[in-house]
């Protein structure tokens, strides 16, 4: 395995040098998708108003096209020609990127089934390439969904065009359960004067509240956009009287529709048998899910309710099934995490280490009772590597340094560090690492990062219940050379492989 391992890393190595002379250094973000957008007019001067606007989302909870989630979307528009002549106009729906750019990997994918209607009677459109009138990034002309419109002076003709939307997110390469949808509305700013009334709505297959949608925060690749209001199973924001631009765009994120139905089921599983461990275990894992991205969790308010339901969960497993060597894996895992993203990288010198000692027990437990359940040393190992006061790695193990010290009260000083007293050993002394600087990875250069959520989940997908095999964390990934991927996959193939014979 080590072996393994040295050549894998000797091949990035190999790929980076080549791609770094070439100066082509890119992070691994997930693919943009085309967001829906607003018509807009052809070239030429319009007296044609967009009255009002009503856009929905509406969210599929189980799309068969194998994408992580999808909307049926369908935006009516009112327009009032408020000239004096009839207008006939070449109406346009931007088919892709709407500023000319590309998914982020040189792609253009394309919304594909857009139908048109003027006044609920179906028109035909037509694909035509035009250069975008907004600044582009890469300077290519647009794939456009037009089609004729008579706008007779003084009357309304109302404008729909219905499609299927996907979503933003880190899959299918990772276990992560956050997705985004998007809707473009700087596009209507075209027509004649303001858009009188805009009203945008993403409505889910279940109840909405803070914790299915998160509103605050950024996830790395999304940020809902402010001023969303929740009733029932929708997302809504209005506007009014406005001329919009770029700031008005709209973005929701979400928990993935059957990830939340899975959190759902689990809260059912727990009521209907209380003493069932194993349905403890798997609620605390579909909670600890919905709050990871790439390199941070959840902070918002809603995400720290499903942080404090996973932490009560993984309690009541092991309650019920202490030598459940997975479970205590799980909690270990969300208690290391939350103690990392939301103390040790805060900046407060001063740390409660009650969540992290329990981490370190639930660790060594796991350990204890599966000698080679590799995943636990992995965290260990990541522990290790960034806090190294609290453990330390020993030739035949680890030195659990927080198990067997005492923390002493923090002095009123600010720029102390935390002190340990040991109960069986000389007094330990240890110094705080700082908050690291801000990179695309937060682990030490001297760390091995923990294996990626695409590795450990794969693996673990063919692995029988309980699937406590697949926990992992959202632990930080280095930047990856896009350009490169073709030269690493044989490489991280053979590596995958060989993890899934290790896991199962």
């Amino acid at each position: 395995m080590r072996k393994l391992h040295n050549l894998v890393a000797s091949c990035l190595a190999l790929v980076a040098c080549l791609v770094l002379a070439n100066g082509a250094l890119a992070d691994v973000a997930p693919p943009d998708v085309p967001p829906g957008a607003n018509p807009l007019p052809g070239s030429e001067t319009t007296r044609v108003q967009m009255l009002s606007e009503t856009v929905l989302l509406d969210v599929i909870s189980n799309p068969t096209s194998g994408t992580a989630g999808q909307s049926r979307t369908t935006a009516i528009f009112t327009m009032r020609n408020t000239g004096k002549q009839t207008e006939t106009l070449v109406v346009r729906f931007p088919l892709t990127f709407w500023n000319g750019a590309s998914d982020g990997f040189s792609n253009y994918p394309e919304i594909r089934d857009l139908k048109a209607y003027i006044n609920e009677k179906s028109t035909p459109t037509r694909r035509v390439f035009e250069p975008s009138p907004y600044d582009t990034w890469e300077g290519r002309p647009i794939p456009w969904a037009a089609f004729d419109v008579v706008f007779p002076a003084g009357e309304d003709v109302q404008l729909k065009v219905v499609y299927t939307a996907n979503v933003q997110g880190d899959f299918p390469q990772s276990n992560i359960k956050l997705i985004a949808f998007r809707y473009v509305l700087e596009t209507g700013a075209g027509w004649a004067g303001t858009i009188g009334q805009a009203d945008v709505i993403v409505r889910l297959p279940y109840p909405a509240n803070t914790q299915n949608v998160m509103l605050s925060g950024h996830t790395g690749f999304s940020s809902t956009t402010p001023g969303a209001e929740i009733s029932g199973s929708e997302v809504r924001w209005s506007f009014r009287d406005f001329e919009p631009s770029a700031e008005d765009n709209l973005e929701v994120t979400i928990v993935q529709p059957a990830h939340w139905l899975r959190i759902l089921q689990e809260r059912q599983n727990v009521q209907s048998n209380p003493r069932d461990g194993e349905a403890w275990g798997r609620l605390g894992k579909a909670c600890k899910e919905a709050i990871y991205f790439r390199r941070d969790m959840r902070d918002d308010p809603g995400g720290e309710q499903l942080y404090l339901e996973a932490k009560d969960a993984y309690q009541r497993a092991l309650e019920i099934l202490p030598n459940d060597a997975l479970w205590h894996l799980g909690n270990a895992e969300l208690l290391w995490t939350h103690f990392l993203y939301r103390q040790y990288w805060s900046g407060n010198p001063i740390f409660d280490y009650s969540e992290l000692e329990i981490a370190l027990r639930s660790l060594k437990r796991s350990l204890e009772l599966q000698p080679n359940l590799e995943r636990s040393r992995e965290i260990l190992d990541w522990i290790a590597g960034t806090a190294p006061e609290v453990l330390a790695r020993q030739d035949n193990g680890y030195d659990y340094l927080l198990l067997t010290a005492t923390p002493l009260p923090p002095t009123p000083t600010p720029s102390d560090t935390p002190h340990f007293t040991a109960t069986s050993q000389p007094t330990v002394t240890p110094t705080v690492a700082a908050q690291p600087p801000a990179t695309d990875t937060p682990l030490p250069p001297t760390l091995s990062p923990a294996p990626t959520l695409a590795a450990v989940g794969e693996a673990a997908s063919s692995t029988p219940a309980p699937v406590e095999a697949s926990e992992t964390s959202p632990a930080p990934r280095a930047p990856c050379l896009a350009s490169a991927i073709p030269l690493l996959l044989p490489f991280v193939g053979l590596l995958l492989a060989h993890r899934r014979r290790e896991i199962n």
